[in-house]
């Protein structure tokens, strides 16, 4: 495997796409581009960043680019507010009979709609590993 050329911004553009990841942000390709040319210019590396570099950068770092889907990350379970939120909830609902009660989650405004792919990493449950 083809290590990195320019190693400083190679490991700046990962920990980006980790930070970015982490938040659930997707990430494109052309996205990925853009900030390591970004990354290239702030520490002055003279490299031009191309498709070539994305696919290296893909491989070397075991990111692949997949659908989004589900919600997993969308709600922190254990805070407080969820807690408050889930009583606040379960006492608006017990005003309602169960044949009244619709789940409407799947409905919604297109408005800025995010992305419904991502670049991610390969390994299921693994999000990378420290190097």
């Amino acid at each position: 495997m083809r290590t990195a050329t320019y190693k400083d911004t190679d490991q700046a553009v990962l920990q980006w796409f980790k930070t970015a990841r982490d938040q659930n942000v997707p990430v494109s390709g052309p996205l990925l581009i853009a900030k390591a040319q970004e990354f290239a210019s702030q520490l002055g590396d003279e490299f031009k960043c191309t498709t070539g570099w994305l696919e290296r950068f893909k491989e070397r770092h075991n990111i692949t680019f997949k659908r989004v889907c589900g919600e997993s990350k969308a709600v922190n379970e254990g805070t407080d507010q969820m807690t408050e939120w889930s009583s606040t909830l379960q006492t608006l609902l017990g005003e309602y009979s169960h044949s009244d009660i619709f789940n409407a989650d799947e409905t919604g405004l297109f408005f800025r709609l995010l992305p419904d792919k991502t670049l991610e990493f390969k390994a299921c449950g693994v999000r990378w590993q420290e190097q």
